[in-house]
């Protein structure tokens, strides 16, 4: 089941935070102290909105001209943002300007919550607080409904709103209106495929509905089945799909979920979500294009230990001519998880060429190269080098750990290699137009920690001229650190105090601990933890690289530090290092309100909960019952354990022979 669950994490693995990053009308309107039209304007002195009417917030505004720069603060800022609907345009009349709580004590950057300018947005959003002033929730949803089946179906104001809404349901009661609204925007797409010939109409609309039916997906709500049903016969393979997801994710075993897929087996868009939910409750074999994935073919052989298997499997997607160079470095990661000295020279044989192909092109920044020095750290070749050497050439702001990444490779490789790359970074040095001073992204720092390690002795001489001595302060702890046998222990000993060491010192700190593995380095880890939450992800991949029973037990012993950061980055690395021994703290989570985090706990309770916590997880799945900011995650967990006991709503999956003959859809 790896890669649907995949696809599963992908597409409903979304907390609230991330479905509200973009805002709709009605949460902007909200989050507004005052919302104002008027006309825009400026002087030589100031920028201003002469207020023609008032629509939320204190009335006596109206008629007023206000500044939209708070002048009376300490360095106030003008408005010079094009291009952002955040900030009122200068120079247009009748704009609506959403200020937002406490404005008139805040920097122009937190003023506004959101302007208007279209005619179209202006009206809607007059409509808009009419609305969300109603408290009855199925009055305002059946208001919100008239209007939003008034607009093009795509994600317009009162559609839109209409989604958001959802998420903020109380009352169950109010579910019916969803519903309807529901079975209107299906019927409402349907026509709208039928006369529309626009590719860009029918994708923005399929987006809509998308939407719509995620929505509806994460109340989990049972009522919602027949209708996601529907939408197994539409017309739209997209809209398909989604409701197939829907039924086999959320509602496994629900009354009519196995007919519905018994009849659409053969349809595009449902067929890979019918044959595996088939084969789980019917003696039914039918080409499942997800089961025959190799990756998830090689997985399979892996969890048998198979490995010799798996290798071959790899080594053939390593040469498909239609496999990206993308694709190729995911396989490639994977073939290291397991491999032995003749699969790095298979690497070196067939991957390392496209990867100096890649790199030798003028470009500065390439999304992969976190993975491709990743894979260069693990194949120990000297015809590595080139495309080493060019990794120190790229811009620095843009690919810090990977510059950092390349120069202990580097001076892993020889005297020779490791002139070249002197030779890099001096002329990268000398062509600095700021020495002296710590600037931008700080590359000469970079450049000054580079040497460090490549050769200490040209910090000193000829070229401490471009060095301050602030600058030369940040790395002199560094200054033997090449000389030295043991560098874990002299690392730890020299960086006692961790809160005045630079952001980027911590940065060069953490890729070398996780470069060199080494236990003695743990301490300083912790540390480094502790002090910020700047660098939780990096430490957590250092931790992970150093592994052990020493860092497991740390990391236990943090689950009740009172900062979330660090509770978060210990629960993850003790879940992957200790994987099910985790449970007995999981569940404590879930339960203690001062230890761990609830919403990290659920979502491990996916990969090793079991059916013993499906009581706990079905009642915070109760949409209208639970807090709902656990709600997706619970249901998430749930599926995680159902998916690894063969479980659905009604229990453990029993597993029958035949499979009833019924008419088939599309």
């Amino acid at each position: 089941m790896l890669l649907l669950s995949l696809v599963f994490c992908f597409i409903t693995g979304l907390s609230h935070a991330t479905r509200y990053r973009h805002l709709s009308m009605g949460e902007y309107s909200q989050l507004a102290e005052l919302i104002v039209i008027g006309d825009t304007y400026k002087d030589k002195n100031d920028q201003y909105i002469k207020i023609t009417q008032v629509l939320k917030g204190d009335k006596s505004f109206r008629h007023k001209t206000i500044s939209l720069t708070n002048k009376h603060l300490d360095r106030p800022n003008r408005i010079t943002v094009a291009g952002s609907y955040r900030f009122p345009p200068i120079g247009e009349k009748n704009v609506a300007v959403l200020f937002s709580e406490d404005w008139q004590n805040r920097r122009v950057f937190d003023m506004f919550v959101y302007s208007y300018t279209d005619k179209d947005d202006i009206r809607n959003l007059k409509k808009m607080l009419a609305i969300i002033d109603v408290d009855n929730e199925s009055r305002r949803l059946k208001k919100l409904m008239k209007f939003a089946l008034q607009e093009p179906l795509s994600n317009s104001a009162m559609r839109e709103q209409f989604v958001t809404e959802i998420a903020y349901l109380e009352d169950p009661k109010s579910f019916p209106v969803v519903l309807a609204y529901f079975e209107q925007v299906l019927m409402q797409h349907e026509k709208f495929l039928q006369k529309t010939s626009s590719s860009e109409a029918k994708s923005l609309a399929e987006e809509y509905l998308y939407d719509l039916m995620r929505a509806i997906n994460e109340t989990a709500d049972l009522r919602a089945v027949p209708f996601f049903v529907s939408a197994l016969d539409s017309n739209s393979e997209e809209v398909r799909n989604t409701a197939a997801h829907a039924l086999y994710f959320t509602y496994p075993g629900a009354p009519g979920v196995t007919e519905a897929f018994i009849r659409f087996k053969d349809t595009q868009g449902v067929h890979e979500f019918a044959a595996q939910y088939l084969a789980l409750r019917f003696d039914y074999k039918d080409s499942n294009p997800l089961a025959e994935h190799p990756l998830y073919i090689a997985n399979k052989l892996i969890e048998q230990g198979k490995l010799q298997a798996a290798r071959r499997i790899y080594h053939q997607q390593l040469v498909l001519n239609e496999a990206t160079l993308s694709d190729k470095l995911f396989t490639a990661q994977a073939l290291l998880n397991i491999s032995n000295e003749g699969d790095k020279g298979y690497l070196v044989q067939h991957l390392l060429p496209e990867i100096d192909a890649m790199l030798m092109t003028e470009k500065n920044y390439f999304p992969n190269l976190d993975r491709v020095i990743d894979i260069l750290t693990e194949i120990p070749n000297q015809a590595r080098l080139p495309a080493v050497l060019r990794i120190l050439e790229l811009k620095i702001n843009q690919n810090q750990k990977a510059f950092i990444k390349a120069v202990f490779v580097v001076a892993t490789m020889g005297d020779s290699a490791i002139r070249q790359a002197e030779s890099i970074i001096l002329n990268r040095l000398s062509n600095i137009k700021y020495k002296g001073k710590i600037y931008g992204c700080c590359q000469d720092l970079h450049l000054l920690l580079a040497l460090m390690w490549l050769n200490p002795d040209q910090v000193a001489q000829p070229h401490a001229e471009i060095f301050s001595d602030e600058l030369y302060n940040h790395v002199r702890p560094f200054s033997s650190v090449s000389t030295v046998d043991d560098e874990a222990k002299f690392l730890a000993t020299q960086f006692k105090d961790i809160n005045d060491v630079n952001p980027i010192v911590k940065l060069w700190l953490i890729q070398r601990i996780t470069f060199l593995k080494d236990e003695q380095a743990l301490p300083l880890l912790l540390k480094l933890l502790t002090a910020d939450s700047n660098h939780d992800y990096q430490i957590h991949k250092a931790l992970m690289a150093i592994g052990g029973e020493s860092t497991q037990n740390a990391m236990v012993s943090l689950f009740s530090d009172p900062r979330k950061w660090v509770r978060t980055t210990a629960i993850k690395v003790y879940a992957k290092l200790a994987g099910e021994k985790i449970l007995p703290y999981l569940r404590k989570m879930i339960t203690d309100e001062n230890y761990g985090d609830k919403h990290e706990a659920l979502t491990y309770l996916y990969y090793y909960g079991t059916p013993e916590d499906l009581p706990y997880l079905n009642i915070n799945c109760d949409f209208w019952q639970t807090n709902n900011d656990l709600h997706d995650w619970a249901c998430r967990a749930r599926y995680g354990i159902w998916d690894r006991h063969d479980y659905d709503l009604n229990g453990p999956i029993k597993k029958v022979s035949g499979l009833p003959i019924m008419s088939r859809g599309k």
